[in-house]
């Protein structure tokens, strides 16, 4: 809930669910407790079974996509945001079942790199990013805009590591199985 309250996080929270955009509803449903998620299956094991178009898959990954979330954060053939891990070459650093997994639970496996902070200044600010340098001086962040912020340690109040990727949960319910399998196949198909 951090600075916004618990009564602001949960109106901003059903505001983001009503949203008619359904990329939207899938960044906000990660704040839902999960006994008030909708039910939603998707069986890893068909998906990993079914054989997968790559050309279907990159049309998915594009700015008119049915993933173009995706690229608010990655980067991928010089398109999309440097800000979570570049797109591409992934098919070289994860197999299938590794790439199923980040969709599925992207918060399972988090890359040192890509780990969020929240560090907390004695002037009650509160600052999230990835740590881009870190010295006996100052913590520097990459946040989620892209910018940095650098924060002397004797400003900081708390400084904690948090176990929720900045990858949203449930992207994977915004596909159908073979969806999915044609999405693997095309980042499999990425080793650059």
């Amino acid at each position: 809930t951090g600075a916004l309250g618990k009564a602001k996080s949960k109106e901003a929270t059903n505001n983001g669910l009503a949203s008619t955009d359904h990329n939207i509803r899938a960044l906000f449903d990660r704040f839902r407790s999960p006994t008030e998620r909708p039910a939603r299956t998707r069986d890893p094991a068909r998906i990993l079974t079914l054989r997968g178009n790559p050309k279907s898959g990159a049309n998915m990954l594009t700015y008119t996509g049915k993933l173009a979330t995706c690229l608010a954060c990655h980067q991928l053939n010089n398109t999309g945001r440097n800000l979570g891990p570049n797109l591409g070459d992934v098919g070289k650093r994860l197999n299938r079942a590794q790439l199923l997994q980040s969709l599925i639970h992207p918060s399972k496996t988090i890359a040192p790199e890509y780990q969020v902070w929240n560090v907390e200044t004695r002037a009650g600010e509160i600052h999230t990013g990835f740590i881009a340098q870190r010295t006996d001086k100052f913590i520097e962040l990459k946040l989620a805009t892209g910018q940095t912020q650098r924060v002397d340690h004797e400003q900081i109040k708390s400084n904690k590591p948090q176990s929720i990727s900045l990858m949203p949960e449930g992207l994977i319910h915004l596909m159908t199985e073979q969806e999915a399998a044609d999405l693997l196949a095309y980042l499999l198909s990425l080793k650059k």
